[in-house]
């Protein structure tokens, strides 16, 4: 099958452009055209691409989420290649990571001929003149800052994705203490307001199961069932129960609720949010949520 290769090649620690050098001379065989994802030109760029039966597109969870926003008007088929740290959605479609030793270009094109595909929804999250698109999570709170801090550090260094955990938990520990004012908001789900714990550190709006590129946020979060799960975590147990689940009988659940719109209200410009594992700035005190489009991913037997 003709494919239209995409690739960050800033993603995991530089490893696109490993895929980019490596693969180039295989590429010319098995795809139509390979290039560095040119996210000043993106739109134009899948423009080209749309004209192909099958994009790849190979990056971390954030870069996916920016190409997948522009395509849910594609018809053809979508497979991804996870380089990140995270990789959540493609844990949640089956897919292993590149490493640059046991999987190549061509093991990958081999393996999507076999996947199936699945229904994907997109969400879109606006605040002033803000509009931003997701397909994993959004969160406000304890769990936005870190990876607003995550983000600084990460640009000033090159690591291993063990070693980027091992900063993210860093980061963590030195934010256990902080007091991020969650319990004055206000939240309604379909036009229900919700009663929010009061001491509450992170509020989690999910779309997939998999979180923290380890974890599980709850059971019941779908890509494909046109719901979005808001999960409140208000203490550090709570996360516990993501990473090791059979814990949560113990120590108590944190999704309150299934819907297709949230409204947010009583928010301050100061206050963390982070959409798809990227830092994002506030700009009102109210953040609307709502789907954005549905779209098809190939997902591993």
């Amino acid at each position: 099958m003709t494919a239209y290769l995409l690739v960050n090649t800033s993603s995991g620690n530089e490893a696109g452009q490993k895929l980019l050098t490596t693969s180039a001379s295989l590429a010319k065989r098995l795809v139509a055209y390979a290039q560095e994802i040119d996210f000043n030109n993106l739109a134009e760029q899948l423009r080209l691409a749309q004209q192909y039966p099958l994009i790849l597109i190979a990056g971390g969870d954030g870069t996916i989420s920016a190409v997948l926003a522009q395509l849910t008007k594609y018809s053809g088929r979508i497979g991804i290649i996870p380089l990140g740290t995270g990789n959540d959605l493609a844990r949640e479609l089956k897919i292993k990571k590149w490493d640059g030793q046991g999987h190549t270009l061509r093991s990958y094109l081999e393996l999507f001929q076999k996947a199936q595909p699945i229904k994907l929804t997109l969400w879109q999250a606006q605040c002033g003149g803000a509009t931003w698109v997701f397909s994993n999570y959004l969160s406000l709170g304890y769990d936005a800052q870190i990876v607003a801090d995550f983000a600084i550090s990460r640009g000033a260094r090159k690591s291993s994705v063990w070693l980027n955990r091992f900063h993210y938990a860093k980061i963590a520990i030195r934010y256990l203490c902080s007091k991020q004012k969650l319990s004055a908001l206000t939240i309604s789900a379909d036009g229900q307001n919700l009663k929010l714990p009061a001491k509450l550190k992170s509020i989690i709006f999910s779309n997939i199961k998999s979180i923290m590129g380890l974890g599980r946020i709850n059971k019941i979060s779908n890509p494909s069932d046109q719901f979005l799960e808001v999960n409140f975590v208000h203490q550090l147990l709570n996360y516990l129960t993501m990473i090791l689940p059979f814990l949560g009988g113990l120590i108590g659940r944190v999704t309150t609720a299934s819907a297709q719109q949230f409204v947010i209200s009583g928010l301050t410009t100061d206050l963390a949010l982070q959409i798809d594992g990227e830092a994002r700035k506030l700009e009102g005190t109210e953040l609307k949520i709502s789907k954005f489009g549905e779209l098809e991913l190939l997902q591993m037997p």
